[in-house]
């Protein structure tokens, strides 16, 4: 799976936006005179699920420095659908948030907050292994912005993990432009242990 047949998928997701690829006032784009150089990424790991939040974590490699214009988006979707599906189908697939019926990601904010943490990579050329906490989405969102259907919580089983590392050299104005897009999926067996608080 090339990083052109990604693209479309993260466009529709909303992990690629004019908002995540636009650089802070200081940020530059990486030096121009460097080679875009794909991202080794490892692996993302599911370390841990409960109703509202899921642990990831995830090592890599990543270059171009300017980590202002960075942005890294973590994903787990569950369902019949998804399950019924194959990684590559999965990969090769638009939309899959809407067969989810658990979806915790990256852009929905910690309980109580109003705007999620946004993520960025270290670009330094070095092994990094960072940890990331997402949330739970309640609700998938209409094409109005109005709450959709109702999403569950995820449970023992396989589930469809996206991680999508966005570098500096990604292109802030065209968003047809696959360089600086990198991505791991994968499909593991995970096993939840809900524990209620009394």
């Amino acid at each position: 799976m090339t990083q052109a047949r990604v693209l479309p998928m993260l466009l529709g997701a909303g992990v690629l936006t004019a908002a995540s690829l636009v650089a802070a006032p200081s940020a530059q784009a990486a030096d121009p005179t460097e080679a875009w150089r794909p991202a080794d990424i490892t692996y993302a790991k599911v370390m841990r699920v409960d109703k509202t939040h899921a642990h990831v974590v995830a090592k890599y490699r990543c270059f171009g420095g300017n980590n202002e214009r960075t942005h890294v988006w973590v994903s787990i979707k569950q369902g019949p659908k998804i399950t019924a599906m194959s990684l590559d189908e999965l990969v090769a697939s638009e939309g899959t948030s809407q067969i989810s019926k658990a979806w915790y990601n990256s852009n929905v904010p910690a309980a109580g907050g109003t705007e999620p943490v946004a993520l960025t990579a270290n670009c330094d050329g070095r092994w990094h292994r960072d940890h990331y906490t997402i949330y739970r989405q309640l609700d998938l969102t209409n094409e109005d912005g109005s709450a959709g259907r109702p999403l569950g919580t995820l449970k023992t089983g396989r589930v469809f993990v996206q991680y999508c590392l966005i570098d500096s050299f990604a292109s802030p104005t065209d968003q047809s432009d696959p360089t600086g897009i990198n991505w791991k999926y994968s499909k593991p067996k995970i096993k939840v242990k809900h524990h209620d608080h009394h």
